[in-house]
């Protein structure tokens, strides 16, 4: 038995001890029962509870403000079942309390301290005390702003009752100070619930796998039966399940596939008033008009979440007990729902983008439920009449505004948030556009700038972007380019087939006769030349698309391009007499350009190719690298002909020469390309011919501001 009066050191020493026990890096469970080892030091009791406090509003239903709440309960040191709900308490505890650590020399002589303690025998907390055969108890009280906030409670079933020297001895060792620190804990786990949560958008790309774990560590958390997730359907006018946890095993009257109509039920006076609803007995008459989800569910609260301006998702929390759930609660649930909101919102903008990024080659409008424009690219903003030069337009990053033909969500002021049908030309559009239609059919529209276009469109439902009506819009005459394409690649498949032959085996030819030629320098030289150039003549259909797109699209899409790697790709694809007559030399470091890649291998084998066909036999074509903070350049020479005709001096006719000349003049062709996708990039070009000397410069932009990733460069590691 511990003695009666410990001394004043030893008390001292208990309080530290206490608040060791306290130290972070461990539960809040493990935080008591370590406080309850020091406490038998100084006094004997069987039952243990912690609870924090709660204050409300007085209500008509509840006369008074103070709400408890078990978090821990142990009995001989063994953990047994607390009421985890907010329970009222009388108004007289406060004063009982009076902020001092407190002591009930007997449970009945508590019970008459003030008539409205009696009430308490019904309640569930003190109904578990007595059934444990509590006869006496003791009461440490941690006030905050001079209103309890939590408490430990220390019972005896038997032996002597607690007296006023066990009260000053809670007092002397400090445990209502200490009791702030698990408090603390608690508030911290609730915190780090809360961020685990917002979490659950990060790790999982479909709102699937993020609603089935919601539901169920909102059941944990809470030590709730039962929480399930309702979909707000606009476009059915339904309240749809997506997931539900029962924590309880009971039978539940929804399943999978439940539907409910709006405007019944509370989630329908939910969805009515975009607030949350708490209803403390589902068995009397509501005017909420509560459905049945078990046959035992008792209370409910259901919380809206919102985004957009627009309740999406309703919260279902639902108890087998009266009123067991209380404002302490909803504003917590409050704060978390209002926590995962912000997160949804950049969950919503990254699923609607991803919606829009899968449609880049036509014009994707995603409307809500009002049928207003709520995103739109940049294809979708020509073809509704707001250019996407228009400086209405703006893009989400401003430092990429060179950028235009990239696909962006862009943000429309004269356009976001109109609806849709307004832009239908005709009343059959008009109608198309309002109700939405699946196959794609022709449109006539009007745009903002009032012309008259000719579109083809077709609408859907998009579950991946939170049920919003996404429209395709097309321009017939993008339908002409790709069935342009669908022709090319049938005639360019049959030339093929005729050429590639022929082409093959007079590859063949040439290096047989290169195995006979003897020991003839010249004669090998030319044969390893003919080669190259029959080498150079088997162009692919792709190779064909590649160009067309360039012309099409010089932009292309930008990103942070290593111009070392790309040119050291290209190198390795030359043949290896053309390889040996290009030598690469850099100045480090060579910053990244920002330019997409397919382009920037266009530009490096139309210049590059380009002096392969210029050069004289013989000569090195020298391509220099260097840059800076906001360019990287790129410098090709190589020696020419003085009279650049490629024509001998003598006058005699060459043929060799000729084809020089030929190849020369069809390579030039490409440089005009190239001019526009290093232009449509913000870089320059320039040719600069001297005497004996050709020289091509052309400058790329660095990447703007936080888009440093590089594509092609391998990253670093630790």
């Amino acid at each position: 038995m511990p003695r009666n009066a410990p001394d004043p050191l030893e008390l001292a020493n208990g309080a530290l001890e206490l608040r060791r026990a306290c130290d972070s890096g461990q539960s809040c469970e493990v935080m008591l029962d370590r406080m309850l080892s020091v406490l038998r030091g100084f006094l004997a009791f069987d039952i243990a509870t912690f609870a924090e406090y709660a204050m409300e509003s007085p209500t008509p239903s509840a006369a008074t403000p103070l709400l408890i709440r078990g978090r821990y309960a142990v009995d001989d040191g063994k953990p047994f079942p607390w009421p985890a709900r907010w329970l009222h308490a009388p108004s007289g505890i406060m004063d009982w309390t009076e902020g001092k650590d407190v002591a009930a020399s007997d449970i009945d002589r508590f019970f008459r301290f003030d008539p409205s303690f009696r009430a308490l025998r019904k309640n569930p907390v003190v109904e578990a005390y007595l059934a444990r055969g509590v006869r006496s108890f003791i009461v440490a009280v941690h006030r905050e702003d001079g209103r309890p906030a939590c408490s430990l409670t220390l019972a005896r079933k038997g032996g002597p009752f607690f007296t006023e020297e066990d009260r000053r001895a809670l007092s002397a060792l400090e445990l209502a100070d200490t009791l702030r620190l698990v408090l603390a804990a608690y508030r911290a786990k609730s915190a780090a619930f809360h961020m685990e949560i917002r979490d659950l958008f990060a790790q999982h790309a479909r709102p699937e796998p993020v609603a089935r774990i919601a539901v169920e560590r909102l059941c944990e958390q809470f030590r709730w039966d039962y929480v399930a997730i309702f979909r707000v359907a606009h476009a059915r006018a339904r309240f749809e399940l997506v997931q539900q946890h029962n924590a309880s095993d009971k039978k539940l009257l929804v399943h999978e596939g439940y539907t409910q109509p709006f405007g019944a039920g509370v989630l329908g006076q939910v969805l009515r008033t975009g607030s949350p609803i708490r209803v403390e007995d589902t068995s009397k008459r509501s005017r909420h008009g509560y459905i049945q989800i078990a046959d035992d569910a008792r209370s409910c609260l259901c919380y809206p979440i919102v985004l957009d301006g627009c309740v999406e998702w309703i919260l279902d929390c639902e108890s087998s007990e009266v009123g067991a759930f209380q404002q302490p609660d909803e504003a917590e649930l409050g704060i978390l729902v209002g926590e995962a909101q912000k997160t949804i919102a950049l969950w919503f903008e990254m699923r609607l983008n991803r919606a829009l990024l899968e449609n880049i080659d036509q014009g994707v409008v995603v409307v809500n439920q009002a049928n207003r424009i709520m995103r739109l690219n940049s294809m979708a903003a020509q073809l509704l009449g707001a250019s996407a030069n228009d400086r209405a337009i703006k893009t989400i990053d401003p430092d990429e505004s060179r950028a235009r033909d990239e696909f962006r969500a862009r943000e429309a002021p004269s356009i976001q948030g109109e609806r849709l049908d307004r832009f239908g030309a005709d009343e059959d559009a008009k109608a198309v556009l309002t109700t939405g239609h699946v196959a794609a059919k022709p449109l006539r529209l009007r745009g903002a700038d009032g012309l008259e276009r000719n579109v083809v469109a077709s609408s859907r439902d998009a579950e991946d972007a939170f049920n919003r009506r996404i429209w395709r819009l097309t321009d017939p005459k993008a339908w002409d380019w790709v069935t342009a394409l669908e022709y090319m690649r049938t005639t360019v498949q049959g030339v093929a087939q005729q050429t590639r032959g022929p082409l093959l085996l007079a590859n063949a030819l040439v290096s047989r006769a290169h195995g006979r030629v003897g020991d003839n320098p010249d004669l090998r030289g030319l044969l390893s030349k003919v080669r190259a150039s029959l080498l150079k003549t088997d162009i692919t259909y792709e190779r064909l698309v590649d160009g067309l797109e360039v012309e099409r699209r010089p932009l292309g899409a930008p990103v942070a391009a290593d111009v070392k790697v790309a040119l050291d790709a290209f190198m390795n694809e030359l043949p290896e007499e053309d390889r040996k007559a290009v030598t690469v030399t850099l100045a480090e470091p060579i910053p990244a350009a920002w330019v997409d890649p397919s382009r920037l291998r266009f530009v490096l084998h139309s210049t590059i190719g380009y002096l392969l066909a210029t050069r004289l036999p013989e000569t090195v074509i020298t391509v220099h690298l260097h840059g800076g903070p906001r360019h990287v350049a790129v410098e090709l020479t190589t020696s020419v002909h003085c009279d650049d005709d490629f024509m001998p001096r003598s006058g005699a006719a060459d043929p060799v020469a000729g084809a020089r000349a030929g190849a020369q003049e069809a390579t030039a062709h490409a440089l005009s390309a190239v001019r526009r996708v290093i232009e449509s990039n913000g870089g320059k070009l320039k040719i600069t011919r001297r005497p004996g000397c050709l020289a091509i410069r052309f400058t790329l932009p660095a990447p703007p501001r936080g888009r440093t990733r590089t594509a092609g460069r391998e990253p670093a590691h630790a």
